[in-house]
């Protein structure tokens, strides 16, 4: 298990277990299993791998699989669609790893250009060196508009949710995290300037009507012409509708224009759902209390 390493000793009298060991080897190897060609199943058990990696996993183990070569493996495979079950593993296993890299280590080995080498290599460590990591993989590829495309015409419930974590990592800042955590960062803080002017033309990429309208869509059960109704789903729109209109206040009168009002007014109006889904009523209070004090 990639969490081996930070499981208690079941008895205390008992020697701790071995700590959990990957060679670079197999870093590499894995990673070539999501190349081009590939079998298609390898490349699930890869990405399904490297999944559970970077969401249980040490930072230790995280940062080796946190880099470009691996970012833009996974953003072909979530793209160039395939099977739905190997897009679906794909499209959460770059969740995680930009969640990585943007929020958990905002210092991830700051790779200057897609090395031909294999990946895991650290090449050194910057401030905002994840962000800059993420701009220049959408910058080489199409990726921004698979992207909305994903977010606009979702097959699945959960592909839908993995499209909104990525839209929602993308625009969110360390230095006005919404979700009052500890991950957050002083406004001042370098990485957050350099993660916001790095991520700047991404964003305004993604940011666009067909884009808008299908996260307002969502914030309606979470449920397009082909998603069924997924209440994590409401509750990532809702967030994106935080983040989106906290970085441009024009976006938020593009989402009213788009019916966001109606909407919200038929999800307080379903109080035993926001009872039952904590999250979901968490993003929500978020939301209207951003617009309250707008």
């Amino acid at each position: 298990r990639a969490t081996q390493d930070e499981d208690p000793p079941a008895d205390p009298q008992q020697p701790p277990p071995q700590q959990w060991y990957m060679a670079g080897a197999t870093v590499a190897a894995v990673a070539r299993c999501l190349q081009e060609g590939e079998d298609e199943v390898v490349c699930h058990y890869a990405a399904k791998t490297i999944e559970n990696i970077l969401a249980q996993s040490t930072a230790t183990h995280c940062r080796r699989f946190a880099t470009q070569e691996v970012a833009l493996r996974l953003l072909d495979l979530t793209t160039h669609r395939r099977s739905e079950a190997l897009q679906t593993t794909a499209v959460a296993a770059l969740g995680h790893l930009l969640r990585y890299a943007l929020v958990k280590d905002p210092g991830v080995a700051d790779q200057v250009q897609l090395s031909p080498g294999a990946p895991g290599v650290e090449s050194g460590l910057s401030a905002g060196g994840g962000a800059r990591l993420i701009a220049r993989l959408f910058d080489r590829t199409s990726g921004s508009g698979a992207i909305a495309q994903g977010l606009v015409e979702p097959t699945n419930a959960r592909l839908q949710v993995g499209f909104l974590n990525i839209l929602n990592l993308i625009f969110w800042d360390e230095a006005a995290d919404v979700s009052n955590d500890d991950c957050g960062a002083d406004e001042g803080s370098s990485a957050s300037v350099v993660s916001n002017r790095s991520l700047r033309r991404l964003r305004e990429q993604l940011l666009n009507p067909r884009v808008l309208t299908a996260v307002v869509r969502a914030v309606d059960r979470g449920a397009s012409m082909h998603a069924a109704h997924s209440p994590t789903a409401r509750a990532k729109a809702l967030l994106a509708l935080r983040l989106v209109a906290s970085r441009q206040p024009s976006a938020l009168v593009q989402a009213l224009e788009r019916g966001l009002l109606p909407k919200l007014e038929k999800l307080v109006s379903e109080p035993e759902e926001l009872e039952a889904q904590p999250y979901l009523r968490q993003c929500a209070l978020s939301l209207l209390t951003f617009l309250t004090s707008t």
